[in-house]
């Protein structure tokens, strides 16, 4: 069974994302984990170091990646594409990208990574999710509870 780690700050807007879908997927997951953290490259290093299946959640940079409020991307840790990916960055200026890319490095990285980003339009501090971010996050939640649960099934 996969783990689920949110990576962000509820309190700076679009960048709640992450831990705003975990939490709403508490109790409905009870053979999942889930993890939370504030994007701290060293403290990613470590959960990817004790998971070996993790579907990261976080914010994206909607503006900075040229997608509308509320769009979902959603990457496997080795697809190319995730290197140019404009994860929102914690205020070290290290992020998602850069964890992973050490983990690799380190060789924790876990086994299976799946990285599902929400694009946000604001990130400014004190605020909660813009409606289209919140919207998306809802319906993220659905899917991966739907997802969660038919995986229990078959397992």
């Amino acid at each position: 069974m996969s783990e689920l780690l949110a990576v962000g700050n509820p309190d700076r807007g679009d960048d709640g994302v992450g831990p705003y879908v975990v939490a709403g997927l508490a109790g409905r997951l009870p053979k999942s984990k889930l993890l939370y953290s504030d994007g701290e490259v060293s403290d990613l290093i470590a959960i990817f170091a004790r998971c070996s299946q993790l579907v990261l959640i976080d914010a994206l940079d909607g503006p900075a990646a040229g997608m509308a409020p509320g769009q979902k991307l959603c990457l496997d840790a080795n697809d190319p594409a995730l290197a140019q990916a404009p994860l929102h960055a914690s205020t070290h200026a290290l992020g998602v990208v850069e964890a992973i890319s050490l983990a690799r490095s380190l060789e924790v990285l876990p086994k299976k990574l799946t990285v599902i980003a929400i694009a946000g339009e604001s990130f400014v501090l004190g605020e909660g999710l813009s409606e289209a971010v919140a919207c998306a996050a809802d319906a993220l939640i659905e899917e991966l509870a739907a997802a969660f649960i038919e995986d229990a099934v078959h397992a």
